[in-house]
């Protein structure tokens, strides 16, 4: 085994829920699966997640300075794995998916339980990542079923 295998088997062992991250720029939408997501702050209302810096969203975040968190429930495991998929290009992850438009024009994916809108903060490079954090503006919760977890490398449902 090696360091980094061992080091992702042990990060994942924290659970954690699954978001998609999106923004818009020029008319066209960018999204991608992010469980690195957490609240930073109350007062003011903060929040920060990570990406690759080689992801395409950083670019069009670098232009539109917003994002949205569209937290996902259990029912939308493959919208999970298609913004995931690096394969895939922006167009066909949003390709048939309906959303509506944020207060700050970012897509909100139909059926999510909740979605935060946010305003870039300060965005921090560390290691492979960018850190994004930033100022929520609105947000919602919408009823819905159970949320999406991760652990142990793969998706898991709530035990009552």
């Amino acid at each position: 085994m090696s360091f980094k295998s061992d080091y992702r088997k042990v990060l994942g062992t924290f659970a954690t829920g699954v978001t998609i991250i999106t923004t818009e720029l020029d008319g066209d939408y960018y999204g991608f699966t992010a469980n690195s997501f957490t609240s930073v702050s109350l007062d003011p209302a903060m929040v920060l997640f990570c990406v690759k810096n080689d992801a395409t969203f950083i670019d069009a975040l670098a232009d539109s300075k917003v994002f949205g968190i569209n937290i996902l429930s259990s029912e939308q495991e493959g919208l999970s794995n298609m913004f995931a998929n690096p394969a895939l290009l922006n167009e066909q992850r949003f390709e048939g998916l309906k959303t509506t438009q944020s207060e700050l024009k970012c897509p909100i994916i139909t059926g999510c339980l909740a979605y935060l809108d946010c305003e870039q903060f300060k965005v921090s490079k560390a290691g492979d990542h960018l850190i994004v954090l930033g100022k929520v503006k609105s947000f919602d919760k919408y009823k819905g079923v159970d949320p999406l977890l991760y652990y142990a490398g793969g998706y898991r449902g709530l035990k009552a």
